[in-house]
């Protein structure tokens, strides 16, 4: 939404709504004022007196306050503190007082707190020991004209025609993405509408409603194949996104009218969420366009768009099936696909291959071991098929040791934990990429060995059972499920590859049977109520995070490939990534988990995009003297900003860089970061956002 203006929806913006004195005034604009938490100490000559002069209670006024602000100008309050003594005297300490917000919302200067962020918070003041707490809610409110190129200008008064027109149902607009129930990124910086403009409209308000947000948007129909696009991005979706993070969703309705206001139909109401923090980490996806390649992206700076980051410039050959260590620096990738999955080891920092691909290494799929030290690789593909597990060592891609498994395996997935390597248990052989009727196994590292093969699912007739994905805290799995038509072992539309019937389930050790992620598979509107979306290659966002603001909940993102129909886009690809939340105490307890997915916006929608691979930090590429260059989209970029490396910021190389494991009782995470709980019983180095 590169073109819009805001109008203010409400006179005295930046007024409290109750209990603020009238005169606004404050006695504490000097130099050393009052306190706040943002770095200032309390006054040193104030002594705590004698008993008759003790603080018993303070008074914090505006005891209660609403404030709304239009997500650009910021809302304003000042506050006064009163200190009551034990000798019945009042003292206005405003001055020397010490202010904070839990959960922390906008900034104090002085006693003036002023922020372009929604939501509720309690300011509390503390002055000599005592404090008293003050109750504040922002809301932004705000009325946003998009005009678009090409259609009629706005009327002068949009609100005033849709508002006084007569309800007609028969008018009603139609939402067909996002879908309903959706939990999105706070930071994922833009979000599309799609929707279907009804009969007779020509001019539409967009309503977007919470206890935190009251936002109307007037617009034309953009055409997008038979409907209307309008993109909440820019001031728009960061408003929205932060009013809303980790609160109660919102409801957006869509109000189709005509400029003389004869009539005004309105959509179903949408429910659409954002969460508490931002998400983080490099995304690594393979793309069919202009040749094979693996694309990235920094999921938290998606002001940057992806990069073509491997094969480098020169190289034509075809990689992937590709797997980034837990922290980044290093991605392994098998050569020419199947029969070949000739082994490359890369550092992602330097560019440099550690490993060049060869005969001698052949890995079709591997996955890293948390400390990102070693990773560990199959391949099925030779005659007969190879049925160990090998580990190697994360700098040389040399073999360190082998797990004999008695039994094809592919798609191993190594747990954050460390305790555990999933995998794919193949009864039909045909290709590492194509393994039929599978089930699920593990070994386990107990007593300083690798165990024997466990079952966790095992294979049964007419079903395919492949790709598991151990959950960021490690405590289950997700896979992904085929049904063979004819219930046999095997067939080419249940083989594991872009299978139609492929859909998303999880498991744990606990429970009799699996859960299907049924939001996560769920079709959309312009799905018209199909089900064969393949919806396959479930990989996991590296964080768990708190759901709501309060810190309460948790939640972490899945990415998946699925043909699943992007609202009314028409695209040249068969498979895009989506991304969907899940909620993994919900899982734990045998529940679906799961919210509604979205299609990642940044991708390329004119070709194929699979096998999104995170890592916890993106890593910029700074070649050294002599050394590759990995910028080869054309205009000479690296995706590096040319700063020190982000993970050792001066520490010598010593510390842990973000996504390591730690020890929180001696935080050996670099600067920049800290090591914080990433699920029961699993610490990692985070960043210190």
């Amino acid at each position: 939404m590169s073109r819009f203006w805001f109008v203010l929806a409400l006179m005295g913006l930046t007024r409290c709504a109750c209990d603020e004195d009238s005169s606004g005034a404050s006695d504490g604009a000097a130099a050393d004022g009052p306190m706040s938490l943002d770095g200032a100490t309390v006054d040193d000559d104030v002594g705590l007196g004698d008993a008759a002069s003790a603080v018993t209670s303070l008074e914090l006024t505006p005891a209660s306050s609403t404030l709304t602000t239009d997500g650009v100008t910021p809302a304003r309050v000042t506050y006064h503190v009163v200190a009551h003594r034990a000798d019945g005297s009042t003292e206005d300490v405003t001055s020397t007082s010490l202010f904070s917000t839990m959960p922390s919302l906008g900034t104090f200067s002085g006693a003036e707190l002023s922020t372009t962020d929604a939501g509720e918070t309690v300011v509390r003041a503390t002055y000599q020991g005592v404090s008293a707490d003050a109750s504040l809610r922002v809301v932004l409110q705000a009325l946003v004209l998009v005009p678009v190129a090409g259609s009629d200008p706005l009327p002068n008064n949009p609100s005033t025609v849709v508002s006084g027109a007569p309800l007609d149902p028969a008018r009603a607009p139609a939402v067909v993405y996002p879908n309903d129930g959706v939990l999105i990124p706070n930071n994922l910086g833009a979000l599309e509408l799609h929707f279907l403009p009804g009969a007779g409209n020509s001019l539409f308000e967009v309503a977007l409603e919470s206890p935190f947000v009251s936002v109307r948007i007037y617009t034309r129909c953009n055409p997008l194949a038979n409907g209307c696009l309008l993109t909440l991005d820019g001031d728009v979706f960061r408003g929205v996104a932060m009013a809303s993070r980790g609160a109660p969703a919102l409801q957006l309705v869509v109000r189709g009218a005509d400029d003389a206001g004869s009539g005004v139909g309105a959509s179903a109401p949408l429910s659409i969420s954002f969460s508490a923090r931002p998400v983080q980490g490099g995304l690594y996806y393979w793309t069919t366009s202009n040749g094979t390649a693996i694309m990235r992206v920094d999921f938290g700076e998606l002001t940057r768009p992806p990069e073509r980051f491997f094969p480098f410039a020169g190289d034509s050959a075809c990689y992937g099936c590709h797997a980034l260590s837990p922290n980044g620096e290093r991605m392994t990738l098998s050569h020419a696909g199947q029969w070949q999955g000739q082994l490359t080891l890369l550092e992602v920092g330097s560019g440099q291959i550690a490993l060049t691909r060869s005969d001698d290494h052949r890995e079709q799929f591997q996955t890293w071991a948390p400390a990102s030290d070693r990773f560990a690789g199959v391949f099925g593909d030779g005659d007969p098929p190879d049925t160990n597990i090998r580990i190697r060592d994360g700098r040389t891609g040399l073999v360190i040791e082998s797990i004999p498994i008695g039994n094809e395996v592919t798609h191993p997935d190594w747990s954050p934990r460390g305790d555990r390597i999933a995998f794919t248990w193949v009864t039909h052989h045909e290709t590492s990429q194509r393994p039929g009727r599978g089930g699920l196994g593990v070994v386990k590292y107990q007593a300083g060995r690798w165990s024997g093969p466990e079952m966790v699912l095992a294979p049964i007739d007419g079903k395919n059972r492949y790709t598991p994905a151990h959950s960021p805290d490690g405590r289950f799995l997700v896979y992904a499920e085929s049904t063979c038509p004819q219930g046999s072992t095997y067939e080419a539309s249940c083989d594991g590859d872009a299978d139609p019937s492929s859909r998303i389930f999880a498991v744990t050790s606990s429970l009799a049977s699996p859960i299907e992620l049924s939001r996560v598979n769920a079709p959309g509107a312009a799905d018209h109520g199909a089900t064969d979306l393949s919806n396959t290659f479930p990989k996991w966002a590296p964080f768990v995070d708190e759901r709501f603001r309060d810190g309460s909940g948790s939640v972490t993102w899945i990415t998946i490939s699925s043909r699943r129909a992007y609202g009314l886009r028409q695209g040249g690809g068969d498979q895009w990534l989506w991304m969907a939340a899940v909620d993994p105490e919900a899982v734990m307890a045998g529940r679906d988990g799961s919210y509604a997915a979205f299609a990642l916006p940044f991708q390329d929608f004119s070709t194929s995009n699979h096998m999104a691979q995170w890592a916890a930090r993106f890593v910029p590429t700074q070649p050294t003297d002599g050394g590759p260059d990995p910028g080869n989209d054309g205009d000479g970029s690296t995706g590096s900003d040319g700063g020190p490396d982000p993970g050792n910021q001066g520490d010598g190389g010593e510390c842990l860089v973000v996504g390591d494991p730690c020890d929180p009782a001696s935080d050996r995470c670099c600067t920049g970061a800290a090591c914080r709980s990433n699920g029961p019983g699993v610490f990692i180095c985070r960043p210190d956002l």
